[in-house]
């Protein structure tokens, strides 16, 4: 990663293609899962950073959050590749390299930046997310609605903790569903690759009725909204944007 200093960011485009050009790695696109995190995410997170810090350090942290964001969904996803067919065995060990490999860039772009309070945040965050997740997985019997809490936690834990270090305690109500409902996007693609997470197990234990995916991201858009309603800042700006695309 270079040591030049980052330029303002002027659109969710702009830092999705920084994003990608870090990670421009064959062995990246051919085999490993595709946790990283889209241009809303990334332009969410960093519009929500730049209400309290410089546009270089708001960029870093914004890509810290990206990469550990994406090495936290590709952890999720190697115990779903648990076969003894060879291609699933090597993109299983590869994913488990690449989320290394996403620890480690995290950690350099905030070194960049000589964000030693960041790195001590990003470190103790992930740590409470790794436990809550094992948390999740040891419990084999959790309702589908606790599972469904637990994701919403977790998915936007890093980002709250974020918002809240800079100042900017009140995102939370607007990143919890977001977070959420990105999720669902990334749990239906898995689903309709035959990857079926605990949370899609729950809900076809419990019989429910439609579709996960449907249902809940609809609910997910409905809290957005009551969120959005309440504030009237820059990423309560890019929140009604982004609701606009979502419903057509």
């Amino acid at each position: 990663m270079s040591n030049t200093t980052l330029p303002e960011m002027r659109s969710a485009l702009e830092i999705k293609q920084r994003f990608e050009r870090i990670l421009q790695y064959d062995y990246l696109q051919g085999y490993i899962d595709n946790t990283r995190p889209d241009a809303d995410e990334l332009w969410l997170v960093y519009t929500i950073l730049t209400e309290s810090e410089p546009p270089d350090r708001a960029g870093a942290i914004t890509l810290a959050w990206g990469f550990a964001h994406a090495g936290l969904l590709i952890h999720d996803l190697v115990s779903l590749h648990n076969t003894n067919e060879e291609f699933a065995k090597k993109k299983r060990q590869l994913n488990v390299l690449a989320g290394d490999f996403y620890s480690a860039l995290y950690y350099q772009a905030l070194a960049r930046v000589h964000a030693v309070d960041m790195i001590e945040l990003f470190g103790s965050t992930l740590q409470e997310v790794y436990e809550k997740k094992i948390a999740s997985h040891l419990d084999k019997d959790n309702s589908f609605e606790m599972r469904l809490a637990q994701t919403e936690e977790i998915e936007a834990l890093l980002a709250v903790a974020i918002a809240n270090e800079i100042g900017q305690e009140g995102y939370e109500p607007l990143l919890r569903p977001f977070f959420l409902y990105k999720r669902l996007e990334k749990e239906k693609e898995n689903a309709e690759a035959g990857c079926l997470s605990p949370l899609i197990e729950a809900w076809m234990a419990e019989n429910k009725q439609g579709s996960l995916f449907k249902v809940e991201q609809q609910r997910q858009l409905e809290q957005l909204q009551e969120a959005v309603d309440k504030q009237n800042n820059k990423a309560s700006a890019f929140i009604k944007t982004f609701l606009e695309k979502a419903r057509r």
